[in-house]
C-alpha cells in the first residue's frame, strides 16, 4: 500500500482534516475532498500536481466543481482565473461525457 504524507501548516486544514471523516473511497477509508486535494496541489505550485488539478477536473461532475470553486475563492482567491483555464483544459482533455 502506498501513502502519501504531506506537511504544512494553513488555516483551512482542520476543515479538510474535518470532511475527510464524510468521504470515504470504497474500502472505507478517509479521503481529502477534492476541493482540498485541489488546493493543496495549488498551493505546490509543482508543475505535476498542477497536471494531475486538470485531470481530476476534466472528470468532476458541476456540483464538485462549485465546491472546489468556492474553496479556492476563500483561500486562494487569486488562483481563480488559472483554476478556470485548467477547468476548461480538463474537461477538453477528457472529451465529452
Amino acid at each position: 500500500m502506498n501513502l502519501d504524507v504531506v506537511e504544512m501548516e494553513a488555516t483551512w486544514l482542520g476543515q479538510a482534516l474535518e470532511e475527510t471523516q464524510f468521504n470515504r473511497d470504497a474500502q472505507e477509508f478517509p479521503v481529502l475532498p477534492l476541493a482540498y486535494l485541489v488546493l493543496i496541489k495549488f498551493e505546490s505550485g509543482k508543475v505535476q500536481d498542477l497536471a494531475d488539478v486538470t485531470r481530476m477536473l476534466g472528470q468532476a461532475d458541476l456540483e464538485s466543481l462549485e465546491v472546489v470553486k468556492q474553496v479556492l475563492a476563500e483561500h486562494l482567491p487569486d488562483e481563480i482565473d488559472d483554476l478556470e483555464s485548467l477547468i476548461l483544459l480538463g474537461k477538453m482533455e477528457s472529451g465529452p461525457p
